[in-house]
Protein backbone atom coordinates (compact mmCIF):
# COMPACT_ATOMS: atom_id res chain seq x y z
CA UNK A 1 0.00 0.00 0.00
CA UNK A 2 1.16 3.73 -0.82
CA UNK A 3 3.03 4.79 1.96
CA UNK A 4 0.66 7.21 4.25
CA UNK A 5 2.82 10.15 4.58
CA UNK A 6 2.22 13.84 6.12
CA UNK A 7 0.68 15.22 2.76
CA UNK A 8 -1.68 12.39 2.09
CA UNK A 9 -2.89 12.23 5.92
CA UNK A 10 -4.34 16.26 5.03
CA UNK A 11 -5.56 15.46 1.67
CA UNK A 12 -9.36 16.56 2.33
CA UNK A 13 -10.47 16.37 -1.92
CA UNK A 14 -14.32 16.52 -1.09
CA UNK A 15 -14.74 14.12 -4.39
CA UNK A 16 -12.02 11.52 -2.66
CA UNK A 17 -9.22 10.08 -2.95
CA UNK A 18 -7.94 10.87 -6.87
CA UNK A 19 -6.41 6.94 -7.53
CA UNK A 20 -9.40 5.53 -5.50
CA UNK A 21 -11.65 7.61 -7.92
CA UNK A 22 -9.80 6.29 -10.77
CA UNK A 23 -9.96 2.69 -9.89
CA UNK A 24 -13.67 2.74 -9.76
CA UNK A 25 -14.02 4.85 -12.98
CA UNK A 26 -12.16 1.50 -14.61
CA UNK A 27 -13.80 -1.19 -12.99
CA UNK A 28 -17.21 0.58 -14.00
CA UNK A 29 -15.99 0.75 -17.66
CA UNK A 30 -14.85 -2.98 -17.21
CA UNK A 31 -17.71 -4.31 -15.40
CA UNK A 32 -21.09 -2.20 -15.78
CA UNK A 33 -20.19 -0.91 -19.13
CA UNK A 34 -19.84 2.76 -18.01
CA UNK A 35 -18.23 5.14 -20.04
CA UNK A 36 -16.97 7.20 -17.03
CA UNK A 37 -14.04 9.23 -16.26
CA UNK A 38 -11.90 9.95 -13.02
CA UNK A 39 -13.44 13.74 -12.73
CA UNK A 40 -17.27 12.29 -12.75
CA UNK A 41 -16.80 9.92 -9.52
CA UNK A 42 -17.35 11.31 -5.71
CA UNK A 43 -16.78 9.03 -3.36
CA UNK A 44 -19.43 8.87 -0.86
CA UNK A 45 -19.41 6.60 2.44
CA UNK A 46 -22.26 4.79 0.85
CA UNK A 47 -25.61 5.02 -1.34
CA UNK A 48 -27.53 6.25 1.77
CA UNK A 49 -24.96 9.11 1.46
CA UNK A 50 -25.38 9.59 -2.21
CA UNK A 51 -29.01 9.71 -2.19
CA UNK A 52 -29.06 12.33 0.75
CA UNK A 53 -26.78 14.56 -1.29
CA UNK A 54 -28.90 14.46 -4.45
CA UNK A 55 -31.96 15.12 -2.54
CA UNK A 56 -29.78 18.58 -0.50
CA UNK A 57 -28.80 19.36 -4.06
CA UNK A 58 -31.70 18.81 -6.57
CA UNK A 59 -35.13 19.06 -4.72
CA UNK A 60 -36.52 22.11 -4.13
CA UNK A 61 -39.64 23.52 -3.22
CA UNK A 62 -41.59 22.25 -6.33
CA UNK A 63 -39.68 19.24 -7.38
CA UNK A 64 -41.25 15.94 -6.59
CA UNK A 65 -39.73 12.61 -5.90
CA UNK A 66 -40.41 9.53 -7.47
CA UNK A 67 -39.73 6.70 -6.00
CA UNK A 68 -40.99 2.17 -6.69
CA UNK A 69 -43.73 1.03 -4.70
CA UNK A 70 -42.90 -1.30 -3.07
CA UNK A 71 -39.27 0.06 -2.70
CA UNK A 72 -36.45 0.14 -0.54
CA UNK A 73 -37.70 0.96 2.78
CA UNK A 74 -34.35 2.95 3.87
CA UNK A 75 -35.63 5.32 1.42
CA UNK A 76 -38.43 7.40 3.09
CA UNK A 77 -36.43 8.63 6.19
CA UNK A 78 -33.68 10.32 3.94
CA UNK A 79 -37.12 12.43 2.30
CA UNK A 80 -39.05 13.28 5.13
CA UNK A 81 -38.45 17.38 3.90
CA UNK A 82 -40.45 16.01 0.89
CA UNK A 83 -42.68 13.91 2.29
CA UNK A 84 -45.71 15.35 1.05
CA UNK A 85 -44.01 15.67 -2.76
CA UNK A 86 -43.40 11.70 -3.18
CA UNK A 87 -44.52 10.18 -5.71
CA UNK A 88 -45.23 5.94 -5.40
CA UNK A 89 -45.62 4.57 -8.65
CA UNK A 90 -46.07 0.80 -8.81
CA UNK A 91 -43.33 -1.81 -9.89
CA UNK A 92 -44.20 -4.65 -12.21
CA UNK A 93 -42.40 -7.70 -14.04
CA UNK A 94 -40.16 -5.31 -15.77
CA UNK A 95 -39.47 -2.67 -13.36
CA UNK A 96 -40.71 0.40 -12.63
CA UNK A 97 -43.55 1.46 -14.46
CA UNK A 98 -42.96 4.19 -16.59
CA UNK A 99 -46.78 3.69 -17.85
CA UNK A 100 -48.21 4.65 -14.44
CA UNK A 101 -45.60 7.18 -14.32
CA UNK A 102 -46.43 8.84 -17.39
CA UNK A 103 -49.34 11.30 -16.30
CA UNK A 104 -47.10 12.96 -13.71
CA UNK A 105 -45.24 15.98 -15.32
CA UNK A 106 -43.41 17.66 -12.10
CA UNK A 107 -39.70 17.90 -12.09
CA UNK A 108 -37.47 16.35 -9.81
CA UNK A 109 -35.89 13.16 -9.09
CA UNK A 110 -36.87 9.40 -9.52
CA UNK A 111 -34.95 6.45 -8.04
CA UNK A 112 -35.03 3.09 -9.15
CA UNK A 113 -33.47 -0.51 -8.94
CA UNK A 114 -33.04 -1.73 -12.14
CA UNK A 115 -30.48 -4.42 -11.85
CA UNK A 116 -32.33 -6.20 -9.03
CA UNK A 117 -35.17 -4.77 -7.91
CA UNK A 118 -35.49 -4.07 -4.09
CA UNK A 119 -37.49 -5.86 -3.19
CA UNK A 120 -39.17 -7.56 -5.87
CA UNK A 121 -35.90 -8.75 -7.42
CA UNK A 122 -37.15 -8.25 -10.72
CA UNK A 123 -34.16 -6.78 -13.55
CA UNK A 124 -35.21 -3.84 -15.69
CA UNK A 125 -35.70 -4.74 -19.29
CA UNK A 126 -34.12 -2.51 -21.66
CA UNK A 127 -37.56 -1.67 -23.51
CA UNK A 128 -38.55 0.01 -19.97
CA UNK A 129 -34.68 1.32 -19.10
CA UNK A 130 -35.45 3.27 -22.91
CA UNK A 131 -38.78 3.95 -21.74
CA UNK A 132 -37.39 5.39 -18.13
CA UNK A 133 -35.02 7.30 -19.74
CA UNK A 134 -37.18 9.13 -22.61
CA UNK A 135 -40.29 10.30 -20.06
CA UNK A 136 -37.30 11.65 -17.48
CA UNK A 137 -35.63 13.64 -20.07
CA UNK A 138 -39.15 15.08 -21.48
CA UNK A 139 -39.67 16.41 -17.95
CA UNK A 140 -36.62 17.39 -16.53
CA UNK A 141 -36.43 14.32 -13.81
CA UNK A 142 -33.06 13.34 -12.93
CA UNK A 143 -32.57 9.54 -12.06
CA UNK A 144 -30.60 8.27 -9.29
CA UNK A 145 -29.66 4.27 -10.15
CA UNK A 146 -28.92 2.39 -7.12
CA UNK A 147 -26.92 -0.12 -7.96
CA UNK A 148 -26.44 -2.23 -4.83
CA UNK A 149 -26.32 -5.98 -5.53
CA UNK A 150 -25.61 -5.69 -9.34
CA UNK A 151 -21.97 -7.53 -8.55
CA UNK A 152 -24.12 -10.95 -7.73
CA UNK A 153 -25.60 -12.49 -10.35
CA UNK A 154 -25.93 -16.34 -10.20
CA UNK A 155 -26.82 -17.00 -14.10
CA UNK A 156 -26.29 -14.71 -16.76
CA UNK A 157 -23.94 -12.02 -16.55
CA UNK A 158 -25.89 -8.55 -15.51
CA UNK A 159 -27.25 -6.10 -18.06
CA UNK A 160 -25.38 -3.16 -18.41
CA UNK A 161 -26.43 -0.43 -15.49
CA UNK A 162 -29.11 2.28 -16.77
CA UNK A 163 -26.35 4.68 -16.99
CA UNK A 164 -24.49 3.17 -19.62
CA UNK A 165 -27.42 3.83 -22.13
CA UNK A 166 -27.78 7.22 -20.74
CA UNK A 167 -27.11 9.79 -23.80
CA UNK A 168 -28.72 12.63 -21.52
CA UNK A 169 -26.49 12.60 -19.24
CA UNK A 170 -29.20 12.43 -16.50
CA UNK A 171 -28.55 9.24 -14.44
CA UNK A 172 -26.80 9.24 -11.15
CA UNK A 173 -25.05 5.90 -10.88
CA UNK A 174 -24.98 4.92 -7.14
CA UNK A 175 -22.59 2.04 -6.18
CA UNK A 176 -21.02 0.90 -2.79
CA UNK A 177 -18.46 -1.32 -1.49
CA UNK A 178 -20.59 -1.61 1.92
CA UNK A 179 -22.06 -4.82 1.14
CA UNK A 180 -19.50 -6.43 -1.26
CA UNK A 181 -17.01 -5.82 1.59
CA UNK A 182 -17.77 -5.06 4.97
CA UNK A 183 -20.62 -2.60 6.12
CA UNK A 184 -17.95 -0.58 8.45
CA UNK A 185 -15.51 0.28 5.40
CA UNK A 186 -18.09 3.35 4.67
CA UNK A 187 -17.32 4.09 1.05
CA UNK A 188 -19.54 4.06 -1.62
CA UNK A 189 -19.52 6.40 -5.01
CA UNK A 190 -21.61 7.84 -7.58
CA UNK A 191 -21.22 9.00 -10.90
CA UNK A 192 -22.07 12.53 -10.93
CA UNK A 193 -23.29 14.25 -14.41
CA UNK A 194 -21.50 17.52 -15.73
CA UNK A 195 -24.67 19.91 -14.97
CA UNK A 196 -24.85 19.23 -11.52
CA UNK A 197 -21.47 17.68 -10.28
CA UNK A 198 -19.87 21.35 -8.87
CA UNK A 199 -23.46 21.47 -7.02
CA UNK A 200 -22.79 18.18 -5.84
CA UNK A 201 -19.29 18.71 -4.55
CA UNK A 202 -20.15 22.04 -2.84
CA UNK A 203 -23.01 20.37 -0.93
CA UNK A 204 -20.22 17.53 0.03
CA UNK A 205 -18.30 19.94 1.11
CA UNK A 206 -20.06 22.07 3.12
CA UNK A 207 -21.90 18.74 5.06
CA UNK A 208 -18.63 18.20 6.68
CA UNK A 209 -18.83 13.99 6.13
CA UNK A 210 -15.90 13.10 4.52
CA UNK A 211 -14.05 9.26 4.03
CA UNK A 212 -10.68 8.15 6.08
CA UNK A 213 -7.97 8.74 3.79
CA UNK A 214 -6.13 5.67 5.15
CA UNK A 215 -9.36 3.28 3.68
CA UNK A 216 -9.55 4.91 0.46
CA UNK A 217 -5.61 4.43 -0.10
CA UNK A 218 -5.98 0.48 1.22
CA UNK A 219 -9.41 0.10 -0.99
CA UNK A 220 -7.52 1.79 -4.11
CA UNK A 221 -4.69 -0.92 -3.78
CA UNK A 222 -6.63 -4.01 -2.96
CA UNK A 223 -8.63 -3.19 -6.49
CA UNK A 224 -5.73 -2.68 -8.08
CA UNK A 225 -4.41 -5.50 -6.88
CA UNK A 226 -6.82 -7.64 -8.30
CA UNK A 227 -8.06 -8.76 -4.78
CA UNK A 228 -11.30 -6.86 -5.24
CA UNK A 229 -12.31 -8.97 -8.36
CA UNK A 230 -10.92 -12.52 -6.24
CA UNK A 231 -12.90 -11.52 -3.43
CA UNK A 232 -15.76 -10.46 -5.74
CA UNK A 233 -16.02 -14.48 -7.52
CA UNK A 234 -15.55 -16.21 -4.07
CA UNK A 235 -18.17 -14.37 -1.96
CA UNK A 236 -20.30 -14.94 -5.24
CA UNK A 237 -19.60 -18.82 -5.20
CA UNK A 238 -20.60 -18.59 -1.42
CA UNK A 239 -23.77 -16.70 -1.73
CA UNK A 240 -24.84 -19.07 -4.68
CA UNK A 241 -23.82 -22.34 -2.74
CA UNK A 242 -26.13 -20.81 0.56
CA UNK A 243 -28.83 -19.88 -2.15
CA UNK A 244 -29.09 -23.05 -3.91
CA UNK A 245 -29.29 -24.92 -0.90
CA UNK A 246 -31.87 -22.92 0.85
CA UNK A 247 -34.18 -23.60 -2.32
CA UNK A 248 -33.31 -27.32 -2.39
CA UNK A 249 -34.14 -27.80 1.37
CA UNK A 250 -37.36 -25.43 0.83
CA UNK A 251 -38.35 -27.48 -2.53
CA UNK A 252 -37.62 -30.87 -0.73
CA UNK A 253 -40.36 -29.47 1.92
CA UNK A 254 -42.94 -27.92 -0.38
CA UNK A 255 -43.12 -29.42 -3.34
CA UNK A 256 -44.57 -27.36 -6.33
CA UNK A 257 -46.28 -25.38 -3.85
CA UNK A 258 -43.25 -23.38 -3.19
CA UNK A 259 -43.06 -20.30 -5.80
CA UNK A 260 -40.59 -17.92 -5.61
CA UNK A 261 -38.92 -15.10 -8.17
CA UNK A 262 -35.79 -12.69 -7.55
CA UNK A 263 -33.70 -15.85 -6.66
CA UNK A 264 -31.08 -15.37 -9.76
CA UNK A 265 -29.25 -12.49 -8.07
CA UNK A 266 -28.31 -10.46 -5.31
CA UNK A 267 -28.59 -11.37 -1.68
CA UNK A 268 -32.70 -12.79 -1.22
CA UNK A 269 -35.23 -14.02 -3.20
CA UNK A 270 -38.69 -13.48 -2.78
CA UNK A 271 -41.44 -16.14 -1.58
CA UNK A 272 -44.78 -15.84 -2.80
CA UNK A 273 -47.62 -17.02 -0.39
CA UNK A 274 -51.84 -17.89 -1.22
CA UNK A 275 -53.75 -15.01 -1.80
CA UNK A 276 -55.35 -15.59 1.39
CA UNK A 277 -52.35 -15.50 3.89
CA UNK A 278 -51.87 -13.57 6.93
CA UNK A 279 -48.57 -12.33 5.54
CA UNK A 280 -47.92 -10.57 8.80
CA UNK A 281 -48.65 -13.44 11.44
CA UNK A 282 -46.28 -15.32 9.60
CA UNK A 283 -43.66 -13.13 9.89
CA UNK A 284 -44.43 -12.78 12.92
CA UNK A 285 -44.30 -16.77 14.40
CA UNK A 286 -40.78 -17.07 12.04
CA UNK A 287 -39.32 -14.28 13.93
CA UNK A 288 -40.34 -15.33 17.48
CA UNK A 289 -39.14 -18.84 16.51
CA UNK A 290 -35.68 -17.00 15.49
CA UNK A 291 -36.22 -17.01 11.77
CA UNK A 292 -35.87 -13.49 10.59
CA UNK A 293 -37.96 -12.73 7.22
CA UNK A 294 -39.55 -9.49 6.35
CA UNK A 295 -43.30 -9.70 4.56
CA UNK A 296 -43.05 -8.01 1.17
CA UNK A 297 -45.72 -5.49 2.42
CA UNK A 298 -43.77 -3.38 4.92
CA UNK A 299 -41.63 -2.32 1.85
CA UNK A 300 -44.92 -0.58 -0.14
CA UNK A 301 -46.17 2.39 0.77
CA UNK A 302 -49.20 3.47 -1.63
CA UNK A 303 -50.31 -0.09 -2.71
CA UNK A 304 -51.34 -3.55 -1.27
CA UNK A 305 -49.00 -6.62 -2.74
CA UNK A 306 -49.84 -9.97 -2.18
CA UNK A 307 -48.64 -12.02 0.39
CA UNK A 308 -45.19 -13.08 0.34
CA UNK A 309 -42.05 -13.21 2.20
CA UNK A 310 -38.41 -11.39 1.43
CA UNK A 311 -36.30 -14.26 2.52
CA UNK A 312 -32.32 -13.61 2.61
CA UNK A 313 -29.41 -15.93 2.76
CA UNK A 314 -26.23 -13.82 2.82
CA UNK A 315 -25.87 -13.64 6.61
CA UNK A 316 -27.19 -17.78 7.04
CA UNK A 317 -24.30 -20.50 8.19
CA UNK A 318 -24.31 -22.95 5.85
CA UNK A 319 -24.83 -25.56 8.74
CA UNK A 320 -28.27 -23.84 9.83
CA UNK A 321 -29.74 -23.82 6.17
CA UNK A 322 -31.51 -27.12 6.73
CA UNK A 323 -32.81 -25.90 9.77
CA UNK A 324 -33.98 -23.00 9.10
CA UNK A 325 -35.78 -24.04 5.61
CA UNK A 326 -37.39 -26.72 8.10
CA UNK A 327 -38.75 -23.82 9.99
CA UNK A 328 -40.30 -21.44 7.62
CA UNK A 329 -41.40 -24.39 5.57
CA UNK A 330 -43.58 -25.89 8.72
CA UNK A 331 -44.74 -22.26 8.78
CA UNK A 332 -45.91 -22.22 5.80
CA UNK A 333 -47.96 -25.65 5.90
CA UNK A 334 -49.66 -25.25 9.15
CA UNK A 335 -50.71 -21.89 8.02
CA UNK A 336 -51.92 -23.32 4.85
CA UNK A 337 -53.67 -25.95 6.11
Amino acid sequence: MKALTPALLAENDPKGYGPLRESIARYLRITRGIQCETSQIVVTTGIRHAIDLVSRTLIGNETAYYVEDPGYKGLTPLLRAVEDRIVYIPTDEEGFSVSDAEPYGRPGVVYVTPAHQAPLGVTMSIDRRSQLLSWAAARDIWIVEDDYDSEFSYGLSPLPALKAIDREDRVIHCGSFNKSLFPSLRIGYMVVPDAIRGRVIEVRSAAGRSNSIVEQVALASYINDGDFARHLRSSRDEYMRRRDRLLAELRHALGEKLRISGEHAGFHFILWLPAESDEGHLVDCLRRDGVYVEGLNEFARGRRCPPALVVGYASLRYDRISDTARCIANALLVSWA
